[in-house]
C-alpha cells in the first residue's frame, strides 16, 4: 500500500511525475510568440469569386477536428475556464478561480484559499465538482457555477476511504465518478466510485486490480467509458492512459509508451482524446490509434499537460510548467495559434472549460 500522505501530495501538487527526464533539463523561462490572424478586404469581382471558393473550402473544413474561426469568435461560444491557483507555487494554499478566455478577467469561485483542486464542470455548465484536501485527506464537493451552495458530496473515512480525487460527471449530469484510495484491510485498495450527483449516495464500484495512483478521470461523452491515468503496481510511477467501461467492464491500457502519459481529455464528440506526454500535448483517436504530437513546450518549459477542450471542440486549454510555477495557455485543436491566458508569479493549473449554461455566467 503506498504512503497516503505522499500520494495526496502528488495529486494536490498536480505536476508530472518527478521521474521525467525533462525535470533535469529545466531552462530559463522564455517568451512564446503568438500568431495573429490577418484579414483582407475583397477589391474586385474576380477576387470575390476566388474568395467564395476559399470560403466554401473553409466551411467544409469546419467539419474536421480543430478547424475553427478566430480565437475570439470561437471563445465567445464557450463559457469561462475554471482553474486552480495559489500564490505560493508548489505549496499552496489553493483556491478555485475562473477566467474569461477573451478578456482575461479573473474572479474567485472559492472566497478563501484552502485545499481546493480538481475542478470539473457538469455537461450543462451549471455545477462544478471539485476536491477539498484537509490533513492529507481529499473529499469530493459540488457547487453551483457562481460559487454558491458549496457542499461535500460523499464523506471519506478509513479504512475504506483514505482519499477521493479527480471527479468527473456523467453526460446526463446525474452521476459523479471519482478515484478512491483505501487503507489496509479495505476490500478494494484502488477503485473508481460513482455517486449520485445530488444525494452523494454510492451507485457503482469499479475495481482496478494491480493499479495505483489512479487519477485524472474523464467520462466519455457517450457515457460508455471512463478514461484515466494510472501506474501499474511496482512500476515506479510509470503512468499510462487506461479505459474502463462505466459498468466496470473492458478495463484495458490505451497507451503504452516510453514516456509518461497523463491527463486524458475527451473531445466533445468523443472521437479523440488529448493527453499529456512528458513535455507535450498529444492527440489520439478514442481507440488509442493515430497518436500524434500537437504541441511541445520545449525548450522554454518543463512540461505541457492537463489539456481541456472547449465545449465546441475547436480549442484546447492546458497548463505549462516553468520550474515550480505554471501558467495557462490555449491553442487551436490542431496545435496552432497559441494564446497565453495567464502570466503572473502565481501558480495556475488544472483548467476546466465550462459549457455555456442556460443563463450566462459572467466571471
Amino acid at each position: 500500500m503506498p504512503d497516503t500522505k505522499h500520494w495526496i501530495g502528488e495529486i494536490r501538487r498536480v505536476r508530472p511525475p518527478e521521474l521525467w527526464d525533462e525535470v533535469e533539463r529545466r531552462v530559463a523561462r522564455g517568451g512564446i510568440a503568438q500568431e495573429k490572424e490577418s484579414r483582407r478586404g475583397l477589391q474586385t469581382v474576380a477576387i470575390l469569386a476566388v474568395a467564395l471558393a476559399v470560403v466554401g473550402t473553409a466551411l467544409y473544413a469546419l467539419h474536421d477536428l480543430g478547424s475553427a474561426p478566430s480565437f475570439e469568435a470561437t471563445s465567445a461560444q464557450n463559457g469561462v475556464i475554471a482553474f486552480v491557483q495559489t500564490d505560493d507555487p508548489g505549496r499552496g494554499p489553493w483556491r478555485i478561480d475562473m477566467i474569461d478566455p477573451i478578456g482575461g478577467r479573473i474572479s474567485d469561485l472559492t472566497t478563501t484559499a484552502g485545499g481546493f483542486g480538481d475542478p470539473a464542470w457538469s455537461r450543462d455548465g451549471s455545477r462544478l465538482a471539485y476536491t477539498v484536501t484537509t490533513h492529507a485527506v481529499s473529499t469530493i464537493h459540488v457547487m453551483n457555477a457562481d460559487g454558491s451552495d458549496q457542499h461535500e458530496l460523499d464523506p471519506c473515512g478509513p479504512p475504506e476511504c483514505l482519499s477521493d480525487v479527480s471527479p468527473t460527471w456523467s453526460p446526463d449530469g446525474s452521476t459523479i465518478a471519482y478515484a478512491r484510495t483505501s487503507g489496509a484491510g479495505a476490500v478494494v485498495p484502488e477503485a473508481i466510485f460513482t455517486a449520485d450527483a445530488v444525494t452523494g449516495a454510492n451507485r457503482e464500484l469499479i475495481g482496478l486490480p494491480g493499479m495505483e495512483f489512479v487519477t485524472q478521470l474523464a467520462w466519455s461523452p457517450d457515457g460508455s467509458t471512463i478514461a484515466f491515468a494510472a501506474s501499474p503496481v511496482g512500476s515506479s510511477k510509470r503512468f499510462s492512459i487506461y479505459l474502463v467501461g462505466s459498468d466496470g467492464s473492458g478495463l484495458h491500457r490505451l497507451t503504452d509508451s516510453a514516456g509518461q502519459d497523463t491527463s486524458p481529455a475527451w473531445s466533445p464528440d468523443g472521437s479523440h482524446i488529448a493527453f499529456g506526454r512528458d513535455s507535450a500535448i498529444n492527440l489520439m483517436s478514442s481507440d488509442g490509434s493515430d497518436v500524434r504530437e500537437l504541441y511541445s513546450c520545449l525548450p522554454t518549459c518543463v512540461s505541457a499537460y492537463e489539456p481541456a477542450w472547449s465545449p465546441d471542440g475547436h480549442l484546447i486549454a492546458f497548463s505549462e510548467q516553468f520550474g515550480e510555477q505554471r501558467d495557462l495557455f490555449v491553442m487551436d485543436a490542431t496545435g496552432s495559434n497559441l494564446h497565453r491566458l495567464t502570466d503572473t508569479p502565481a501558480d495556475e493549473f488544472e483548467p476546466a472549460w465550462q459549457p455555456l449554461p442556460q443563463g450566462e455566467v459572467t466571471p
